[in-house]
């Protein structure tokens, strides 16, 4: 994928709560392909799931609420372009479900795009765009990281 570049396993939670990631997913056993993009408008607020449909379009998905222990997503029913049982649902589900316990199987790889995941700037520094953040954001989310493991451990 051109301007993609490949997020290790254990990278892909930090990178996609970051604030403004844009992601495809690719399944190397079956070639399904995937792209969402998750924003987070209010620092302290829930993540907002989108994802593109087969025409190419963002609709939106669902909801990932911030939790003590672990985030928790939710299906936007009401608001939401995609249903319940939709394969794009219960695809993201299943990911979100193994991204939470660190058990993605090697078939899933995940590309982000040459953008900061927290702000969406386009990234043009190579130490920055292998990290997928800029310097100034990645300096402001090690600190909540750090802030956020002190809390909950």
């Amino acid at each position: 994928m051109e301007n993609s570049y490949i997020i290790k396993h254990n990278k892909i939670r930090k990178f996609i709560l970051a604030g403004n990631a844009y992601f495809t997913v690719i399944n190397e056993k079956t070639k399904n392909t995937l792209t969402f993009h998750i924003i987070r408008p209010k620092e302290k607020g829930p993540w907002f799931v989108w994802a593109t449909n087969k025409k190419g379009k963002y609709g939106f998905l669902g909801t990932i609420f911030p939790h003590k222990k672990c985030d928790v997503y939710r299906v936007g029913i009401r608001h939401g372009r995609f249903t319940k049982d939709s394969v794009v649902n219960k695809s993201f589900e299943y990911l979100w479900k193994r991204m939470l316990f660190n058990s993605l199987p090697e078939s899933i790889v995940f590309y982000r795009d040459s953008r900061c995941g927290r702000c969406g700037k386009r990234l043009t520094d190579p130490k920055s765009i292998k990290r997928g953040f800029g310097p100034y954001c990645f300096s402001v989310l090690k600190k909540a990281w750090k802030e956020r493991k002190a809390r909950y451990t």
